[in-house]
């Protein structure tokens, strides 16, 4: 179903999204007030992904090449995480309030949302972040600063899914210990 509503939203709103490079302060600083695009995921100190309409992409990654950033246009569907999005998210909450007799239980092991790096074992806010999940900023840097500080080695970081896109940016976390 989320999947299906993404591709809905994305025949509406005309979007993608570009992975930047460098310094993630300078990110913030660089982002351009009269356009749409915004910072979808928050993924290392070294990069993120932003998200904004197709049109206004070009401009934007252009501007971020002549300031030294490696900018990578990505083949998506859509502008993932944008604000636009409100109305998917309208969507899945509706879906996910309709799978009220499905039993959201307190999870035994820690659960760190990404759109804030922190955990949560109440079951009513974690079917509340389901839906926050499709439309806020990925913040990969918090998630992965929470495995830091619970002291969480490298190699017991498991990415689930196809390729190794999550596991590739662990590289970007010197403080990150490894069990060798």
């Amino acid at each position: 179903f989320r999947q299906s509503s993404m591709n809905d939203a994305s025949l509406l709103y005309d979007g993608g999204m570009t992975a930047v490079r460098g310094d993630v302060n300078r990110i913030e600083e660089k982002l351009f007030k009269k356009t749409s695009v915004r910072i979808a995921n928050s993924n290392t100190p070294l990069q993120s992904v932003l998200t904004g309409l197709k049109i206004e992409l070009p401009p934007v990654e252009e501007q971020f090449g002549r300031n030294g950033f490696k900018v990578t246009h990505l083949r998506v569907a859509g502008a993932y995480h944008h604000p636009t999005y409100m109305g998917l998210a309208a969507r899945v909450l509706d879906y996910i309030l309709d799978l009220s007799d499905t039993e959201i239980k307190e999870p035994k092991i820690h659960l760190v949302l990404d759109t804030t790096g922190k955990t949560e074992k109440n079951p009513h806010k974690i079917r509340r972040a389901l839906v926050e999940q499709v439309i806020s900023r990925t913040q990969w840097i918090e998630v992965i600063n929470f495995f830091i500080k619970q002291g969480i080695p490298r190699e017991n970081i498991i990415e689930v899914g196809p390729g190794r896109v999550l596991t590739n940016m662990l590289k970007d976390f010197p403080k990150l210990k490894t069990l060798g």
